[in-house]
């Protein structure tokens, strides 16, 4: 299975794995390649969103995840899910962009989310 390239275009992606997916008998036909070859790339763009400016790290065993904030700052969440705190960092980066674009100095941990801890 073909991988998309770092800075490669949704374009370019889909022109390489379409073929390659069909070659190796993955899909049974062009539109089962399609779907297959834009379910990669969504994949790949959710990815590149969790990495992020801000670090985050989740530890599946301890059912723990750490934000790592631009500042230096950490926030932890504690017996919570993997999807539930990508959820909450995704909304955290949301809410941090939306506040830049007004101007608006501070930091958005204060809207209603998971139960966690700043770590300073």
């Amino acid at each position: 299975m073909p991988t998309p390239k770092a800075g490669e275009s949704q374009q370019s992606w889909m022109s390489r794995c379409i073929p390659q997916v069909k070659a190796d008998k993955t899909a049974k036909d062009q539109k089962q390649a399609v779907a297959i070859c834009l379910s990669m790339w969504k994949k790949r763009s959710e990815d590149e969103e969790m990495a992020g400016d801000n670090d985050f790290y989740y530890d599946e065993e301890a059912r723990e995840a750490t934000l790592i904030l631009s500042n230096g700052r950490q926030f932890k969440l504690s017996n919570v899910t993997k999807e539930r705190a990508e959820a909450f960092v995704k909304r955290y980066r949301a809410e941090a962009a939306a506040m830049a674009a007004r101007g608006m100095p501070g930091d958005p941990l204060s809207f209603q989310g998971p139960a966690g801890t700043v770590v300073r």
